[in-house]
C-alpha cells in the first residue's frame, strides 16, 4: 500500500492542503499523515492563549473539512490535533475548557481518535501539565487499523521513547508504525537512532513525519527540522525528506516485512523450562 508523509508547518487554509491531497490521489496514495501542531498554534504558544477554547472549537470545524476531502479523494487522513471534551464525546459540557492533544483518524464516513498515553512534561515543555489527558497505569496499544495485510499502528513521536508501550505491543506483531512529531533543537541524530532501534528490534517498518519552520519563544527560535523518515524492519532508513516543506510516498509490502521477522525471531517467546 502507498502511504504519504506531509511535511509542513502550518496549515492556514483547507485549499493548501487540499492541493496535496489531490497529489495524492492522483498517485493512488490510500493514508495520508500529518506532523503535530500544524493545525494550531504550537504548545508553548497554544498554552498562553487566553482561551484555547476557540482553538479547540476551530478545530471541530477542521475535522469536519476533513472528512469531506477525505471522501472526495478516496483517502484516510491522519492529523495529529487539539479537541475538547465535547468533540471526544467524554462529555456533553460544549463549554468545558479541557483540552486533549490527540491523533485523529479521519475517514469519508467520520473520525475516531487515539489519545496520547504519555506527554512531554519537562520544565521548558510540560504537554502533562496543561492538556488533560489520562495516564494509564498499564499501557494501552496505539491506535490500530488494518490495511491491505498490514497491522498498522498510529503512536505520538514522544512514546517510541517507552519501552513499557512496546512490550505491550510485542505480541501483536504490528508491521508498521505511524509516527507524527514536532521535533526541534539538536536531536535529528538521536531522532533517527531511536526510530532505527525500534523498527529493527520490533521487525516493523516506522514512518515518522516532522514538521518544519521556526517558532519564536521566549525571544529565541525553535527550528523544527523536519527529517521525516522510512525505516525499513531492518532498521535501515530507505527515504527522508530534508528540512523543507515537502511529501514523501512510500510504498509498503507484507513480504519484506514478514521476511525481516523471519530472520530475527524477536517475536518468537522465551523457551520453557
Amino acid at each position: 500500500m502507498r502511504i504519504a508523509l506531509l511535511q509542513v508547518s502550518k496549515i492556514e487554509s483547507p485549499l493548501y492542503l487540499e492541493s496535496y491531497l489531490q497529489n495524492c490521489a492522483k498517485q493512488n496514495v490510500e493514508i495520508v499523515v500529518l506532523p503535530e501542531y500544524t493545525f494550531e498554534p504550537f504548545f508553548r504558544h497554544l498554552q498562553s492563549l487566553p482561551s484555547p477554547q476557540l482553538i479547540a472549537s476551530h478545530n471541530v470545524s477542521i475535522l469536519r473539512q476533513l472528512v469531506v476531502f477525505a471522501k472526495e479523494y478516496n483517502l484516510e487522513i491522519i492529523a495529529p490535533i487539539v479537541v475538547d471534551l465535547y468533540t471526544l464525546k467524554l462529555s456533553g459540557n460544549r463549554l468545558s475548557n479541557t483540552f486533549y492533544k490527540t491523533i485523529a483518524l479521519i475517514d469519508s464516513q467520520g473520525y475516531t481518535f487515539y489519545v496520547q498515553q504519555r506527554l512531554i512534561d519537562y520544565p521548558h515543555w510540560n504537554e502533562h501539565a496543561f492538556f488533560a489527558n489520562k495516564h494509564y497505569k498499564k499501557p494501552k496499544l496505539p491506535l490500530t487499523i488494518e490495511r491491505k495485510g498490514l497491522k498498522i499502528g498510529v503512536l505520538s513521536g514522544f512514546e517510541l521513547h517507552f519501552d513499557e508501550i512496546f512490550i505491550a505491543m510485542k505480541v501483536q506483531s504490528y508491521d508498521v508504525l505511524i509516527v507524527p512529531c514536532a521535533n526541534t533543537f539538536d536531536t535529528l541524530t538521536r531522532w533517527r537512532s531511536l526510530c532505527k532501534m525500534r523498527a529493527f528490534l520490533n521487525s516493523c517498518a516506522i514512518l515518522r513525519v516532522n514538521r518544519v519552520g521556526t517558532e519564536y519563544v521566549d525571544k529565541t527560535s525553535w527550528n523544527f527540522y523536519g527529517d521525516s523518515l522510512y525505516v525499513n524492519a531492518y532498521g535501515q532508513i530507505e527515504d527522508s525528506l530534508q528540512d523543507y516543506e515537502g511529501l514523501m510516498i512510500v510504498s509498503l509490502h507484507t513480504e519484506s516485512i514478514q521476511k525481516a521477522r523471519e530472520m530475527w525471531h524477536f517475536h518468537k517467546p522465551f523457551a520453557q523450562t
